[in-house]
């Protein structure tokens, strides 16, 4: 959905900006300001062709080649201005490029930092980019520039080391798939590095649920992702 935002210019110059004296100027930005539309001062003072730029108050903006338009429905459709002699902000699409987030780093309570950071090495090969006190950071050695650089990047692991111990299932887990070998075969890799087998309540699925070393549930799907 796109958003026009339509900004009249209401300021100190707008007698010089609409072409109509000052008195005239006051008097059609009351009418703007009662009515939601430009007055017939305002109107005449457009010399050149025109769009009318419709705006609801909900979730859609439509343009409509009518002077001035004005229509009634879902939304409630009202002129609020021209382009032409009023000045309007660009729209913007929701998820563009300037609306976004880069996913980059998950950080994950432990009370070994140090140990838990060398089994997810493992599992993804991965390399310990930091590590200062109780906090040790992973992250692809593929990706050199990490976080600084364009576009979706393989997220860090950060381990911080707290004093407190997992008590319940986490509500937020890692999936995983195997590169370079079948499910079966990677769980085995897995199990041989101190994974475990979990029980989250998950029946007879297509991934296997597995514990880290502290307990931590992830999953090892089933297709192969080179």
């Amino acid at each position: 959905m796109l958003w026009t935002e339509v900004i009249p210019p209401w300021d100190a110059d707008i007698s010089a900006r609409r072409g109509v004296q000052a008195g005239q100027a006051e008097q059609a930005r009351q009418h703007d300001l009662a009515r939601g539309r430009p007055s017939p001062a305002t109107a005449r003072s457009a010399t050149r062709p025109a769009t009318a730029v419709l705006h609801t108050c909900r979730s859609t903006t439509v343009t409509d080649d009518r002077p001035f338009a004005r229509r009634r429905g879902e939304g409630q459709f009202r002129c609020v201005g021209r382009v032409g002699p009023w000045s309007v902000r660009p729209a913007r699409r929701p998820g563009g490029p300037d609306m976004t987030s880069k996913f980059t780093e998950l950080a994950i309570d432990c009370a070994d930092p140090g140990g838990l950071a060398r089994f997810w090495c493992a599992v993804l090969g991965y390399e310990v980019q930091d590590e200062d006190g109780g906090i040790v950071t992973i992250g692809s050695p593929a990706v050199p520039g990490g976080r600084n650089r364009t576009g979706p990047v393989p997220p860090t692991l950060t381990f911080a080391r707290v004093p407190e111990g997992k008590t319940v299932k986490n509500r937020l887990h890692i999936d995983v798939n195997p590169t370079d070998r079948d499910q079966d075969d990677e769980v085995r890799r897995l199990l041989g590095l101190g994974a475990r087998h979990a029980d989250v309540g998950q029946g007879d699925e297509s991934w296997v649920v597995l514990a880290d070393p502290e307990g931590n549930e992830f999953c090892v799907l089933a297709d192969r992702r080179p």
